[in-house]
């Protein structure tokens, strides 16, 4: 038996709040978790509205029905299960979308990425493969990739503001967990702040909120 890879192209799904234009000033990037669709996360914005904010949210190119053959449809980033062709396509996937709206938007625009669960780990890895310039980077209870650092990846971490955030009663954050991010942030000599809400594993919008006013411009 012998394995082969074919290149092939496929519609991906995004939904956005907001129009790209000159007066946008912040543009935020939602990255959903394991089993989400990007519909869910985005509607988190949605009381944030702004003509001065413009987000979007990609979708996961796998989806999958939560229960066997029908019921509650999620979707994935990636498996292990070829893994690094899951990669090498969700991060073309997000290059084609930055490439195409970043013109429509004004050449000082701030930009701020939130990943949710595995949405962190897939965030990350488009960032610092591309170098993505970014205002902040908030990592929502999920882990940093293990994946090896590439010179200059230090670096261009520090270039914005780093936040974790999770849910104080979060059954998949325990305290191991949170000790893999913080030694993460030494290991990289990044400094990250922590912010942490009384919930469980998901993005609370109260605090959601108060990340986007601390961070939008004024």
């Amino acid at each position: 038996m012998e394995e082969h890879k074919r290149f092939a192209a496929r519609t991906a799904r995004y939904y956005t709040i907001g129009k790209p234009g000159q007066e946008v000033r912040d543009w935020w990037w939602a990255f959903h978790g394991y089993g989400q669709l990007a519909g869910s996360i985005i509607r988190k914005f949605e009381e944030l509205e702004s003509p001065s904010i413009f987000v979007l949210a990609p979708e996961g190119l796998s989806r999958f029905y939560w229960q066997g053959f029908d019921g509650q449809v999620g979707a994935s980033w990636m498996t292990r299960e070829d893994r690094q062709s899951e990669i090498d396509d969700y991060c073309r996937y997000f290059q084609d979308l930055w490439e195409e709206y970043l013109p429509q938007l004004p050449e000082n625009v701030r930009l701020h990425l939130l990943g949710f669960s595995q949405g962190v780990p897939t965030m990350l890895r488009w960032v610092l493969r591309n170098r993505i310039p970014f205002s902040s980077l908030v990592l929502w209870a999920g882990l940093p990739p293990d994946d090896p650092f590439q010179p200059g990846d230090d670096a261009h971490l520090r270039t914005g503001a780093l936040h974790f955030v999770c849910g104080e009663n979060d059954p998949y954050f325990n305290p191991e967990r949170l000790q893999q991010v913080e030694e993460w942030a030494r290991k990289h000599q990044t400094p990250i702040q922590q912010h942490f809400f009384d919930g469980v594993h998901e993005v609370d919008r109260k605090l959601l909120k108060q990340l986007l006013m601390h961070t939008v411009a004024p």
